[in-house]
Parts: structure tokens; C-alpha cells; sequence
């Protein structure tokens, strides 16, 4: 599904603070962010990010200590007890650990949470055969997790999650136990789920690749505190914060060491180049060395796909004139090639 501008949910200041004998613990602190309807969001962060606090805070399982939160406008901190259970009828969730019965089979798995919202019994039948045929289990109906891999666990944990309608659906963590064919099916399916039905999906991970496979924007987690956000491109093109630029070291080379070019014996000037969309797929660094008169020591490169699209990256030493790397410069930016200047650890503008 296209992502809309339209704001579902809002986050103001929010703040969490964990109290225990051995003191206060702040989790949260001044989060501040919107989720868009219909969008994939990808909210990362290392260990003790603070960023399964935050998703359980998107449906008041955690209530701020701080700041408010808005569904649809609605502050939930508004919200009694019957207004808080009609509002998670609206969200679904699934966990690492995929949380099912293990007495139960696949379809009791799926059915009983729908018994218990009061959908009849004939709805409970077809919504879950449904639902367990979108995850393509319709013919583990009569299995019990204990039967079934991890990557099945976890696909039943997602019908039992959208089985019931919501709107949208929070992934704590969803891929983290799987190894990493599992992980792209599941990601796949995730994505498939936004699509066909529409529903917004906020995903927490500490993995980028999980961000880069499936996510249109990134919340960007640390210490508590949301460190930086924007699109899946704007992030991996020009990262901000350290803490990001961390993240992505070893999907894409930015972290070379001043060290390390010494060691390489480079001469010439040293940029980063970023391709992004159709221009990843081009020639744009052979025609510029054909028609300009530098050459070009290829450091570091790599290609990714953000959400499908490919995405190339290059830390590049080019020598010559200095009147031609500046013509080749102005050449490859021509063809939207995004370059910046590289500096030691980090590029620089």
C-alpha cells in the first residue's frame, strides 16, 4: 500500500519512566513523532533503545509517564478501560517469541482470541480459515506449534494478529528468532499484509536489513530518545547521528578508517558516491572516466535494495587535475549521483 500524509497516530513528548527499589529507570524521554495511515515504519535502536517500551506504549499496554499519544486525534490517555480494549481491538501485534498455545492447534490458535471479541461462530470459522489461508498455512489447520518451524509459528502469530480486522498491526521484534530465509518470508508477508489490506505496520528491530527490505520511513532509537527520522532513502543516503551511521556500518562502507586508506597506499582525492533508483543500474562511472581525464581507485562499494529498488554505493579516489575531478564531479551530480567529500572515519559535506 502507497503511503498517505494522513496522520493516524501521534506521539507528543512522550516520556517512560520504569520506578524500582533500586531506582528510576527513564526509557523514554521526549519522543515525539507522527505514524502516517497506511505506511510501513521501522522504529531501530540498539539493545536498551527503549524501542519495545515505545510499541508497547502505541497501545497503552505501557501508559507514558509523560507526553500523550493520539489515535485518529484521540488522546488515549483519555480513554477508560472499555475505551482502551475498543481501541487494541483496532491495533494487532505479534511478538519474537510468537506467544502461541501450545495446547492448542493452528486454527484454536487463531480462533479463540476472535471467540473472545465476540465474533459468531460462523465467523470465527471463516475468518480464521481465511486468515490462516493468507499466511499459506491452510493445511496446518490440525497441527500444534510444537509441529511446526519457526517461521510457521510466526506466520500463524500473524494471522492470529489481523484476523480480527485492525488497522494496524505492531511487530515487536517479529524476526529476531528466525534465521534468515525465514526472516525474508516473513518480512515478505508482512509487506503483502500492508498491501492487500491496508494496514498500517510499526516495526521494531535492531537490524537494518530488516528496515531496508520492507520500511518507507525510519524512527531512529537511542538511549531513549528519537535520534533521527525520515525516509528509507534520506537515512541511507546522508545518515545524521552517529548512532545511525553505526547501524548501517557493514551494509554499506562508510566506516573506513583513515588507517586503512594509508595502509591501501591511496592517492587522490577520496569521495563517497550514492546511486539510488534507476541510476544504480548504469554505467554513470565508466562514462564519466571516458569523458573526463581522472581515473578512479575503487576503495569500497556495494549494492542493497531498499524496499525493492536498488541501491549502490561507492568510496572512490580519484586522480587528475584538479579541473577534471571537479568536471567529474559536477557530471555525476548532473546524473544524480549523490557524492560527498570523504573525510577520515566519516564523509564529509
Amino acid at each position: 500500500m502507497v503511503e498517505t500524509e494522513e496522520t493516524l497516530i501521534s506521539l507528543h513528548s512522550v516520556g517512560k519512566v520504569f520506578h524500582s527499589g533500586h531506582g528510576s529507570v527513564a526509557a523514554l524521554s521526549g519522543v515525539s513523532f507522527d505514524i502516517r495511515r497506511g505506511e510501513i515504519l521501522g522504529v531501530i535502536g540498539q539493545s536498551g533503545a527503549g524501542k519495545s517500551t515505545l510499541i508497547r506504549c502505541l497501545n497503552y499496554l505501557e501508559r507514558p509517564s509523560s507526553g500523550s499519544i493520539e489515535f485518529e486525534g484521540m488522546p488515549l490517555g483519555s480513554l477508560d478501560a472499555a475505551g482502551l480494549r475498543t481501541l487494541r481491538r483496532r491495533m494487532g501485534m505479534i511478538f519474537q517469541d510468537f506467544n502461541l498455545l501450545k495446547t492448542a492447534t493452528v486454527y484454536e490458535n487463531v480462533a479463540l482470541p476472535l471467540r473472545l471479541l465476540g465474533f459468531s461462530k460462523d465467523e470465527v470459522t471463516s475468518r480464521s480459515k481465511r486468515y490462516l489461508d493468507v499466511v499459506g498455512l491452510s493445511d496446518k489447520f490440525e497441527a500444534y506449534p510444537s509441529q511446526l518451524s519457526g517461521g510457521q509459528q510466526q506466520r500463524v502469530a500473524i494471522a492470529r494478529a489481523i484476523a480480527h480486522g485492525p488497522e494496524v498491526l505492531l511487530c515487536d521484534e517479529a524476526t529476531s528468532a528466525l534465521d534468515p530465509e525465514n526472516t525474508e518470508s516473513i518480512l515478505h508477508l508482512i509487506a503483502s499484509v500492508n498491501e492487500e489490506f491496508g494496514i498500517t505496520v510499526v516495526i521494531v528491530t535492531h537490524e537494518m536489513r530488516v528496515i531496508q527490505a520492507v520500511c518507507d520511513r525510519v524512527a531512529v532509537l537511542s538511549a531513549g530518545e528519537l535520534v533521527e527520522m525520515g525516509s528509507l532513502n534520506e537515512v541511507y543516503t546522508d545518515p545524521k547521528h552517529p548512532v545511525t551511521r553505526r547501524l548501517l556500518a557493514g551494509i554499506l562502507p562508510r566506516e573506513m578508517t583513515a588507517a586503512l586508506v594509508d595502509k591501501l597506499g591511496v592517492h587522490g582525492s577520496v569521495y563517497s558516491l550514492i546511486f539510488a533508483g534507476d541510476v544504480a543500474g548504469k554505467p554513470v562511472l565508466a562514462e564519466t572516466l571516458r569523458k573526463f581525464k581522472v581515473s578512479a581507485n575503487i576503495l569500497a562499494a556495494n549494492i542493497i535494495e531498499l524496499k525493492k529498488e536498488p541501491f549502490g554505493f561507492l568510496v572512490v579516489a580519484f586522480s587528475g587535475e584538479e579541473q577534471e575531478i571537479r568536471g567529474a564531479i559536477a557530471y555525476l551530480e548532473r546524473m544524480d549521483v549523490r557524492i560527498k567529500k570523504w573525510g577520515g572515519e566519516h564523509e564529509m559535506a
